[in-house]
Parts: structure tokens; C-alpha cells; sequence
């Protein structure tokens, strides 16, 4: 889905497998620690894909290095545009490796600029 979002929301997903998340503003997700702790224990989530400026965002909003949970079930993380030249960003992506406990696969692509 492409547009203007207010806000997502996960309420009764408890058998969500599968997350992409694209975002191509950087603006503020309020919220994003909450989603955060839903997707990590609330669902049975084994890929997580984050494209655009999705790790900016939850960077710029306290998601850093430490999340709030771990992703016990998670199988396959791809990021996407991880600011290597900006340190925020780069901690959340490491933040979000280490919190996936039982990673199988894992694609990364950084950007320079």
C-alpha cells in the first residue's frame, strides 16, 4: 500500500509472518518503540524487511542500539539504506541484528551520502 499514513497499526495480528516496511519520509513515527515491542512479541513475525528510510526513522525516534524486545522467531531481516555515516542509524541496524535471536538469513545495503 502507497500513500500518506497517520499511523499503523498491528492490533490483532498474532499471525503476522512476514513485515516490509518502506518509508520514504523521514519525518517522526510516534509510536515506533511500541510497534516495535508488538512486532518482537505479539506475533509469530519470521521476515522482517526495512526499505527506504525505515531504520532512520525508528533511529530518530529512540531506536537505537538497545530495542525494547527481542525477535525470538525471526528468520530473515533485510535493511536497506543504512547510513553508514550516520552513527544512529548504524546502531539501530546493529540494534535490530542483535535483538533477532535466531537469524538464518540476513541482507544489508548501506548508503554513502
Amino acid at each position: 500500500v502507497d500513500g500518506l499514513f497517520q499511523s499503523i497499526s498491528f492490533k490483532n495480528a498474532s499471525s503476522l509472518v512476514s513485515v516490509s516496511l518502506a518509508l520514504k519520509d523521514v519525518n517522526t513515527m510516534e509510536g515506533a518503540a511500541d510497534m516495535m515491542k508488538f512486532l518482537a512479541s505479539s506475533c509469530k513475525l519470521q521476515k522482517f524487511c526495512f526499505y527506504g528510510y525505515a531504520c532512520k526513522i525508528l533511529a530518530n525516534n529512540g531506536i537505537s542500539s538497545i530495542l525494547p524486545a527481542t525477535f525470538e522467531e525471526l528468520k530473515h531481516l533485510n535493511l536497506s539504506w543504512i547510513g553508514i555515516n550516520h552513527m544512529n542509524e548504524f546502531l539501530c541496524a546493529f540494534g535490530l541484528i542483535r535483538s533477532c535471536l535466531n537469524i538464518e538469513e540476513l541482507v544489508v545495503c548501506m548508503r554513502v551520502f
